[in-house]
């Protein structure tokens, strides 16, 4: 069935998450494929985006990828075959299947590479069982040999060499206008961190909550502020008893997920953004997102002593690289920012001024839109 031999003058797209994923699906890649293209988005996990270019329909998010295959699978295929699209783009590994699936009515088929799961697997909660190792392992085989893959980072391609088929590296840099009208105030009379993101030991929450217990010696009143979402049941269970045991129900404050312009809002008061990772997986590799947000804001970052971290923050000038493992630094490098309010205000405007010039969504928005081109030219 060739039914894309259509008379239409917009290739349509659709793009499926069954589970969680980077927000760069609504606010980057799809904002950035509408003008060329009618996209629709199957997502199971809403992340409070407001992005009207897309058609968007619902899944239900399960826990369980089983669940997820058993119950999204006949939806995703009621929609397949409603819009007809041209290109499907695939958010998650479980999605392989559903792709070669595709690929039988000459679609083309892309799939987004948010983590090196060669080298983050073995944290998977849902993939800890062998059948689950074994099923990633075949999946992965087949994209590189049939799909068009989109990397999150330079440094996955040395986990993924001899593709078949074109790829690309799209680096999730912020959009600048999507920050443009965001500012913070600190106030540093009731001082608060700023935090949005996944919420995990590997994130450094062990250190970032042992650095609140001895700032709260001195500050009684400093606040942290959370937004995301916990990485598995069992760390949100030694979270909520760390904060028990240690009485700082009022100064450590959970929001949940939230789209950056609603917790930028509720945390105006910010002073510095926390971008920590732990030596974990590809983490030494990888980029953390939120660095490049928080800069977008012109807060100051402090972040981990990472080198390609830390040649982000030195070369703006915008924060601190620390031993994410080390409590004390983080305390250090936080009364600096509170005993020095003016040079931490400069480091939030220079943090800014390099994303404009920088690290800005611009370059990657053309490598997205050249690919899209060269996989319907394939």
């Amino acid at each position: 069935m060739f039914w894309h031999k259509s008379s239409q003058t917009r290739p349509k797209v659709l793009h499926i998450a069954t589970g969680n994923y980077s927000p760069r699906v609504i606010q980057k890649e799809v904002s950035s494929l509408a003008a060329t293209y009618d996209v629709y988005v199957l997502q199971a996990v809403g992340l409070n985006d407001r992005e009207e270019k897309a058609q968007i329909y619902p899944l239900s998010y399960y826990p369980q990828i089983w669940k997820r295959v058993l119950f999204n699978y006949p939806i995703i295929l009621y929609y397949f075959f409603k819009i007809r699209p041209q290109i499907v783009h695939l958010h998650l590994w479980e999605l392989v299947p559903f792709g070669c699936f595709c690929k039988l009515f000459n679609t083309k088929i892309i799939l987004d590479v948010y983590e090196n799961m060669h080298k983050k697997i073995a944290s998977k909660e849902q993939y800890n069982q062998r059948l689950y190792k074994l099923l990633f392992q075949f999946f992965d085989k087949i994209a590189r040999k049939y799909f068009f893959l989109i990397f999150a980072e330079n440094t996955y391609l040395t986990s993924y060499p001899n593709l078949s088929k074109q790829h690309t590296v799209l680096l999730n840099y912020p959009r600048i206008e999507q920050f443009s009208t965001i500012q913070f105030r600190p106030n540093l009379q009731k001082p608060t961190i700023f935090y949005v993101g996944q919420i995990s030991e590997e994130r450094a929450f062990d250190t970032i909550l042992k650095a609140i217990c001895i700032l709260k010696n001195q500050f009684s009143n400093i606040q942290l502020n959370l937004f995301g979402y916990f990485n598995n049941d069992g760390f949100a269970q030694v979270f909520q008893s760390w904060i028990s045991e240690n009485h700082l129900s009022e100064n450590v404050h959970y929001f949940g997920m939230k789209a950056f312009e609603e917790t930028a809002e509720i945390s105006k008061d910010a002073f510095v953004g926390l971008a920590l990772l732990k030596d974990f997986g590809d983490y030494r590799d990888s980029y953390p997102t939120k660095m490049f947000e928080y800069m977008a804001t012109a807060l100051p970052v402090i972040t981990a002593d990472f080198p390609h971290c830390l040649s982000v923050i030195q070369q703006a000038k915008c924060g601190f690289g620390i031993n994410s493992e080390d409590e004390n630094a983080l305390v250090k490098k936080i009364l600096w920012l509170l005993n020095h309010p003016k040079e931490a205000q400069a480091m939030g405007e220079a943090g800014k001024k390099s994303v404009e010039k920088y690290y800005n969504w611009r370059s990657e928005e053309k490598k997205l839109l050249d690919f899209y081109q060269s996989i319907l030219n394939a």
